[in-house]
């Protein structure tokens, strides 16, 4: 196993309608004061970070949230409702962000109680230092870096190593993927990044539930990748 901290992670949870929500271009004010009512009590807002938007198509119009100057963002579509995280460093943020999907998941049933969802998707990434004096890309050496691309064309071009998974539950309710590789912006950091699909209704129901399951699938997928990642934030994996 080859020791890594996780320096800072961004993540993604999606919840995606089984139909248009044809109704939030109409009341877009009702959409954003449903999150207003449920975030503000624990995610102080100001008016200043709510925002509406408008279009002559319906995949235009959106309502947003912004919390914590940006670094997390929810944004509700006809198509989807997306939050967004970034810059999660600390095991306390990671806690918070858990706490800002469960309560926006709440306030998305409130605004739309009609509106049935289809499934819920988690994506993340975590970039990961290991020892300055290990080289990235030996630590992921023993994996296959064989691409569909014919390499010799493109001269000065080489295959980095890299460590990739895809599992499926035994009852298919979820797909997930999963990839590590080297961080090209210095050569002791790695990249992991993790994506699942869920489509069981007890994981559209309890995002909490849902946040728990996506959190022990990547720790159990860095593990197989050769990787003993600590941290605060890994502390919240455990």
């Amino acid at each position: 196993m080859a020791p890594a901290t996780i320096d800072r992670a961004d993540a993604t949870y999606e919840v995606h309608f089984a139909s248009p929500a044809f109704d939030l271009p109409s009341r877009p004010a009702d959409v954003l004061g449903s999150f207003y009512r449920k975030l503000t009590p624990r995610f102080p807002l100001s008016l200043a970070d709510l925002r509406a938007t408008g279009g002559t198509s319906m995949d235009s119009v959106s309502a947003e949230v912004s919390i914590f100057n940006g670094d997390a963002v929810i944004e509700v579509t006809v198509a989807k409702c997306a939050i967004k995280l970034r810059q999660l460093r600390s095991r306390d943020a990671s806690v918070l962000c858990t706490d800002i999907v469960v309560l926006s998941c709440d306030a998305l049933k409130k605004a739309f109680p009609k509106t049935s969802v289809d499934a819920v998707t988690l994506h993340s990434v975590l970039i990961l230092d290991v020892d300055e004096t290990v080289n990235a890309c030996n630590l992921l050496s023993d994996y296959d870096t064989a691409t569909n691309m014919d390499m010799p064309a493109l001269p000065g071009v080489r295959c980095l190593p890299s460590a990739s998974f895809a599992a499926e539950s035994a009852e298919k309710d979820w797909a997930a993927f999963f990839r590590a590789y080297p961080n090209s912006e210095r050569s002791s950091s790695l990249v992991a990044q993790c994506d699942v699909k869920y489509t069981a209704d007890q994981a559209i129901k309890d995002p909490r539930e849902t946040v728990a399951n996506f959190k022990s699938l990547f720790k159990a997928f860095l593990r197989g990748a050769g990787i003993d990642a600590s941290g605060s934030m890994w502390k919240e994996l455990q």
